[in-house]
């Protein structure tokens, strides 16, 4: 991936310039509209690389970061600990989930550049915990799946309304693919991670990092397939996702 996507740093670099407002470091107070119009410009940043890892990598950051707010949802405050001490991220997330299942992910970062992100999954399937982490540093530069990952998520309060997909981003398509036939519902859920990355990985700090108990704001996306780690994006067009998922995960 170092490659393809060397070419479009630049590029993230100036969009996300463009996009702040103050010198401030950390995470910027965006409406969810907003921050999903500001991760769509990333989206597209990467996209316009061209090549198949820029593809790969623009549709994770659709699918996984772009879509909770696309779908209304605003980050919240994490307090996150990695090598070098204790810090505030922030984070939100979804639950794609079944009658008997659910597929907890959380995006946390510690700035809205996507300089660095993490994904963490919770995947119970009858009631079995199967977690997972995902790292990409430096700009998606390096990335890879963790060594270890403990904790648990479980929703907390399920709102009463619905939530619809917020138009005129460009990757709409996508994320309104890789969700059809699935109803959406706002949340909010309780998780917990530690996760441990390999060293052979080059993370540095960031090879190490857990956060306690937190609620997270969210949307639940309800129905359609089982949310199994190898089965849940249901769509054709988010099969290039599901492939980089697999790529990550192919040596558990």
């Amino acid at each position: 991936m170092k490659r393809g996507l060397s070419l479009v740093i630049v590029a993230i670099a100036a969009t996300v310039a463009a996009c702040s407002s103050s010198s401030s470091t950390g995470p910027k107070t965006q409406t969810a509209a907003q921050l999903a119009s500001h991760f769509d410009s990333i989206y597209s940043s990467l996209l316009a690389g061209g090549s198949d890892t820029d593809t790969e990598a623009a549709e994770f950051v659709a699918f996984f970061v772009e879509s909770p707010a696309a779908f209304g949802a605003s980050p919240v405050s994490v307090p996150v600990t990695t090598g070098s001490g204790a810090e505030t991220w922030s984070g939100y997330g979804f639950d794609y989930a079944t009658a008997s299942d659910s597929y907890f992910v959380a995006a946390i970062y510690p700035s809205t550049s996507l300089q660095n992100l993490f994904l963490v999954e919770w995947d119970y399937t009858s009631g079995t915990l199967a977690m997972y982490a995902d790292g990409f540093v430096n700009h998606f530069a390096a990335f890879g799946p963790d060594s270890a990952a403990t904790g648990a998520a479980s929703v907390s309060t399920l709102g009463t309304g619905s939530c619809s997909l917020q138009t005129g981003l460009a990757a709409d398509s996508l994320i309104s693919a890789a969700f059809a036939g699935n109803t959406c519902t706002p949340i909010t859920f309780s998780a917990s991670a530690s996760v441990t990355f390999p060293a052979a990985l080059g993370f540095g700090s960031l090879t190490t990092v857990s956060f306690p108990a937190t609620t997270f704001n969210g949307v639940r996306l309800f129905g359609g397939n089982a949310p199994g780690h190898a089965t849940r994006i249901p769509s054709v067009a988010a099969a290039r996702v599901e492939h980089l998922l697999d790529l990550m995960h192919r040596v558990r």
